[in-house]
């Protein structure tokens, strides 16, 4: 073979195996988002009990032997699930507070608790099911509390800067705006409808900074 043809073929082209080492890596990838996508179908149609490995390989389109190859099992699966869900949460909150950095409290305040919310929408059934059946005790979400409450405390540190809330009660904040976004959650998922109500993030908003007091 000479150098031309060496040159043309793909087995000998500079930096095919890196190539197709990073092909793998997004491949596996993929199945592994398609797989945890399935599951919290699989989890929302038929319950924590009744969502087998069976029909969650079955939604993701794959051979139960290779769903096996990703998660040793269901548990171990569903702490995934947690574990990304719990993620892309935290990361909505901190994309809310960088991008409102320049707005008024008011505003920040709102778009922290449209991001907690609208990411509990996104996952509606599932986190229903989260709540009500309590999937795992060690899918995190203590950890996640922690987090959320650590954001929280940031956008909080905003409002005492501004000098909108009264310092004194600083360690109280927090707990008050998660329960808050607790209580959003618990309406939508009672409401039973897609989409983040805007009316129930400015009363909610509302309620933070004047208090549930009547005006005289």
């Amino acid at each position: 073979m000479n150098r031309d043809s060496r040159a043309r073929s793909p087995n000998l082209a500079p930096g095919a195996p890196a190539e197709k080492k990073r092909l793998r890596e997004r491949f596996r990838a993929e199945t592994r988002d398609a797989i945890l996508s399935a599951a919290e179908l699989a989890l929302a149609e038929h319950g924590a009990r009744g969502a087998r490995m069976e029909a969650i390989a079955e939604r993701a389109g794959i051979a139960v032997g290779t769903l096996y190859n990703y998660f040793a099992d269901r548990q171990e699966l569903i702490e995934a699930l947690f574990e990304v869900r719990r993620r892309e949460l935290v990361e909505a909150l901190e994309r809310a507070l960088v991008e409102g950095d320049a707005q008024p409290f008011e505003a920040r305040l709102t778009a922290f608790l449209a991001a907690g919310l609208g990411h509990f929408q996104a996952h509606r059934t599932f986190i229903a099911l989260a709540v009500h059946e309590e999937l795992s005790a060690s899918a995190g979400r203590w950890p996640l509390l922690r987090e959320v409450r650590a954001r929280a405390e940031r956008l909080i540190d905003a409002g005492l800067g501004a000098g909108l809330l009264r310092p004194e009660d600083r360690a109280t904040y927090p707990h008050v705006l998660i329960g808050l976004l607790r209580g959003l959650i618990d309406a939508a998922l009672e409401a039973d409808e897609p989409g983040v109500p805007r009316a129930a993030l400015a009363a909610a908003a509302r309620c933070f900074l004047q208090g549930a007091r009547r005006e005289p």
